[in-house]
């Protein structure tokens, strides 16, 4: 990783915003609660691009490095991986989109449809132009590093929301009970189990971490495109630090729909920054030992 000088420094911020809101989690989200803000539904809409977005990307690039692969098992193979990347994308995107997190439409999620289409189809032909055209040998080694990003930021977040158990901000306002809020070392509390026995959806208590920030900071291997475009050179530092502004945005207006407490975001985050740091080491530490 040459961003080292930037990267640390961003994790240093996000520690700084999880610390203060180990202290002022509810005040901030008292504060700054909007559930009607249209600017916060549609970057939940489109916040998590970066991961589902990115499996296009990655699934058109399989497709291109693969063109000219002779063995005929491992063509099979990866076709089939790029084929499920990208349709994966979609329908993630999709789900995404109409889920009672953005539109809430889920019964109409034929609405949100074209847009993923046209989303997850345009970044997977990108990622088909751009590694066709990569003078780079390992091309197809930034890709599935990329891909194992995204798989473990989904698979860990997943795992955490259903041990954590956090109510959402909105859930407590709704409930008018400010006794039900729990600080972010409190897991597994109780308080989903009572109230899902009530018939509250297991959703309102997937608080901590934010799936949608973690996806989002998926948006800093914008720093990697540089490997496979070489007109990119140069620019990886503009490249991260796009990518960290985006998932900045993205969990500020999480907050805002009152779905996630500070400590939520920026610990979902830390997790995206980690899993890019401990692969990229695995992957380029030891790149003379991995043959692909």
């Amino acid at each position: 990783m040459k961003n080292k000088k930037i990267f640390f420094p961003i994790f240093g911020i996000v520690l700084i915003v999880f610390v203060l809101g180990l202290f002022f989690d509810l005040q901030f989200a008292q504060v700054i609660y909007s559930k009607n803000n249209l600017f916060a539904k549609i970057m939940a809409a489109i916040g998590e691009t970066p991961a589902y977005g990115g499996l296009a990307f990655i699934g058109g690039g399989l497709f291109a490095t693969n063109l000219k692969r002779e063995n005929k098992f491992l063509k099979i193979v990866f076709f089939a991986m790029a084929f499920l990347c990208v349709l994966g994308g979609i329908v993630l995107s999709t789900r995404a989109m109409a889920s009672h997190n953005a539109f809430n439409i889920e019964d109409k999620w034929y609405i949100v449809l074209p847009f993923a289409l046209i989303i997850d189809g345009g970044l997977g032909y990108l990622g088909y132009r751009m590694c066709l055209k990569s003078t780079n040998e390992d091309t197809l080694k930034v890709l599935l590093f990329m891909l194992m990003v995204i798989a473990a930021v989904v698979l860990s977040i997943t795992v955490l929301k259903r041990l954590w158990g956090r109510p959402r901000y909105r859930f407590i306002d709704k409930e008018g009970d400010l006794n039900l809020f729990r600080n972010w070392w409190e897991i597994h509390s109780g308080i989903k189990d009572t109230f899902i026995n009530k018939g509250v959806s297991s959703d309102e208590f997937k608080s901590c971490p934010s799936g949608h920030t973690s996806s989002a900071a998926c948006a800093l291997l914008l720093m990697y495109l540089p490997l496979i475009d070489e007109k990119l050179k140069g620019k990886e530092t503009l490249l991260l630090l796009i990518g960290a502004i985006w998932a900045g945005v993205v969990g500020f207006t999480r907050h805002i729909l009152g779905a996630h407490f500070l400590t939520d975001t920026s610990f979902a985050y830390m997790i995206t920054m980690l899993i890019i740091l401990v692969l990229n080491y695995f992957f380029y530490k030891f790149k003379d030992k991995i043959k692909i």
